[in-house]
C-alpha cells in the first residue's frame, strides 16, 4: 500500500452507528470517532523504502472547516447567536453553521475539544443526525505528525500535513440538490484496512451492548466509513508518498475534488488557501 492511501484510510472517520437506515448517523456518533485519536494521535503504517519495515507516525486531528445546511428556505442575514450567514445555497436550503479555523497549528486545540466547544454553545447540533442536513453539509479535518515510532532522523521526508474533506450526508439527493463530490474509488488494499477498522468498530460497540451501556438503543450497530471526497497537502514529499502513476491519479482525483467543492461553493476555507500557497 502506498503512504497516501495508508495515510487515508487510517484517517478516515470510521465508527459505530445505530441509527435505523445504514446510510444515516448521528453527528455526535462522528465527533465520538474523534475522541481517541485528539487525545492520542491516529496510527498511520508508513513505508520510507522497499523492504524496509514500516514506522508507525501518529497524527493529531483538528477542526479546519465546517458548513452545516438545512433543507428549507430561509432569509438572508446574520444568525444572531454566533454570526454564522444564513443564506439561501441551491434550492431551498439555507447555512445554519459554519466553522472555520483561522489560529496558528501550534496553538489550536485537538477536534474534541473544538467540537466540544461549539456544542456548548449550540446545544441543538447534539441531537442533528446527518438526514437531518442538507446534501451541501461537509467539514475538513487538518491532520498534523506528533511523534512516530520507532524515532529516527532518516524519516523527515514523511513529515506530511493533510486537509481531508468529508460529506456530512449520505442519504438520497433530490432535484435541485447541491452535493459533495463522490469520493474516488480506493484500492482493494485500502478497502481491506477500511474493513478491519469498520469490524473493530462494532466490535467494540456489542461489547459496549453486552456491558449495559448501549445507551437504551434498540437498533443494531453498524459500521460507517466517512471516506474523503478532497485532500490537500503540505511539506509533502511526491516519490515517498504515491508508490505509482495510479495511486497519483487517484491522489490527483482527491485534490481535485477539494479545488472544485471550494471554487464551485465560492468558499474560502482558510487552511486551503495556506497549503495551496506553500504546500
Amino acid at each position: 500500500m502506498a503512504n497516501i492511501e495508508a495515510f487515508v484510510a487510517s484517517s478516515a472517520p470510521v465508527f459505530s452507528s445505530r441509527a435505523e437506515s445504514s446510510r444515516d448517523f448521528a453527528l455526535s456518533e462522528l465527533w465520538d470517532a474523534f475522541t481517541e485519536p485528539s487525545a492520542f494521535g491516529a496510527e498511520v503504517p508508513l513505508r520510507l523504502q522497499d523492504g524496509q519495515p514500516c514506522v508507525s507516525q501518529y497524527y493529531v486531528p483538528f477542526l479546519s472547516g465546517m458548513q452545516l445546511f438545512v433543507r428549507g428556505d430561509g432569509e438572508d442575514g446574520e444568525d444572531g447567536e454566533d454570526g454564522a450567514r444564513r443564506r439561501r445555497v441551491g434550492t431551498g436550503t439555507r447555512l445554519i453553521y459554519e466553522f472555520f479555523e483561522k489560529a496558528s497549528p501550534y496553538s489550536r486545540a485537538p477536534f474534541r475539544e473544538i467540537i466540544d466547544l461549539i456544542l456548548d454553545e449550540r446545544a441543538e447540533l447534539r441531537t442533528m443526525t446527518s438526514a437531518d442536513l442538507a446534501p451541501s453539509s461537509w467539514m475538513s479535518v487538518a491532520w498534523y505528525p506528533i511523534y512516530r515510532i520507532p524515532q529516527g532522523t532518516m524519516l523527515h521526508d514523511v513529515q506530511g500535513c493533510f486537509l481531508t474533506y468529508h460529506a456530512l450526508y449520505a442519504g438520497e439527493l433530490c432535484d435541485g440538490d447541491i452535493a459533495c463530490p463522490l469520493p474516488p474509488e480506493m484500492t482493494m488494499l485500502s478497502e481491506d484496512l477500511l474493513a478491519l477498522r469498520a469490524a473493530r468498530a462494532k466490535e467494540r460497540a456489542s461489547a459496549s451492548d453486552d456491558a449495559g451501556a448501549g445507551g437504551g438503543s434498540t437498533a443494531a450497530p453498524h459500521a460507517h466509513i466517512l471516506r474523503p471526497f478532497g485532500l490537500s497537502m503540505y511539506k509533502m514529499q511526491g516519490d515517498v508518498w504515491a508508490a505509482n502513476d495510479d495511486v497519483t491519479d487517484w491522489m490527483n482525483k482527491l485534490m481535485d475534488g477539494a479545488y472544485t467543492w471550494l471554487r464551485m461553493r465560492k468558499t474560502v476555507h482558510p487552511d486551503y488557501e495556506f497549503f495551496s500557497h506553500f504546500g
